[in-house]
């Protein structure tokens, strides 16, 4: 998995998901919590669910993953099971680090993160859609 620093995925404003990670000191995944609400108070990261306070290098999920085959099979039968369940519900939403940590939990699977220290370019909120052209003009 790719880990990017908290801080480097926010949009100037407006608030956003991430999956924020528990990192060991061999550089292994310890824990992956899909995390809402995240943005900008002034100069302090906070989220809304669960409500906290986050440090900027805190490292982040992109879902920026390389997946063995095994992990692969398993998301599928994962996907099945949320959509016998939530089929008829479209306020939900079938979340890959939710999938993969429990795939981790159970043992199923070990990740690597690979830390970067590059920014994210992303279009959740209207407003990121200028800035995003801007970056890209500049590179």
């Amino acid at each position: 998995m790719l880990g990017f620093a908290l801080a480097s995925t926010l949009p100037a404003e407006g608030r956003v998901s991430r999956g924020i990670c528990r990192v060991g000191e061999d550089g292994r995944l310890e824990g992956l919590a899909e995390t809402h609400g995240i943005g900008w108070e002034g100069s302090t990261i906070t989220s809304r669910d669960p409500l906290s306070e986050l440090a900027p290098g805190t490292p982040a999920s992109m879902n920026i993953f390389g997946l063995p085959r095994s992990a692969l099979d398993t998301l599928a039968g994962q996907w099945e099971a949320f959509h016998a369940a939530h089929a008829e519900d479209p306020s939900v939403e079938f979340l890959l680090p939710e999938a993969l940590e429990a795939q981790r939990r159970e043992g199923l699977l070990e990740v690597d993160v690979l830390q970067t220290d590059e920014e994210w370019i992303g279009l959740t909120n209207r407003e990121d859609l200028e800035v995003a052209r801007a970056l890209f003009a500049d590179r």
